[in-house]
């Protein structure tokens, strides 16, 4: 069975190439490493929905100051935060619509 690997897994070793198409390759001895982490994550973003809140994802492709949220209703957005003052209202910034949103569950490993 092929193991399907994420962008978390590129921080753990080099691209390789297979047939024309980057995979990322994972040292043998984070592999472990990296199914506990993935499996601490989506407990919290399951704990956080089934309670009603938002899941927050940081991106390298959105500005320092941008995330991606989650919502309970499935619809993810990206929204302008305020980091030293968390009590200020986040800004909207884009509501993802079906394809960006699969694009982006599929890029995040998130299982829906």
């Amino acid at each position: 069975m092929e193991r399907k690997l994420y962008v978390q897994g590129r921080l753990f070793g080099e691209a390789d190439r297979h047939e024309g198409k980057g995979y990322a390759h994972v040292y043998t001895r984070y592999q472990e490493r990296i199914e506990k982490l993935q499996n601490i994550i989506l407990e919290l973003r399951k704990n956080d929905l089934g309670n009603g809140h938002c899941f927050m994802f940081f991106d390298d492709l959105l500005e320092e100051d941008q995330a991606f949220y989650e919502y309970p209703d499935g619809r993810i957005t990206i929204e302008r935060l305020d980091k030293s003052n968390i009590e200020v209202p986040r800004q909207i910034i884009h509501v993802l619509n079906a394809s960006e949103t699969k694009a982006f569950r599929n890029k995040h490993a998130i299982i829906r």
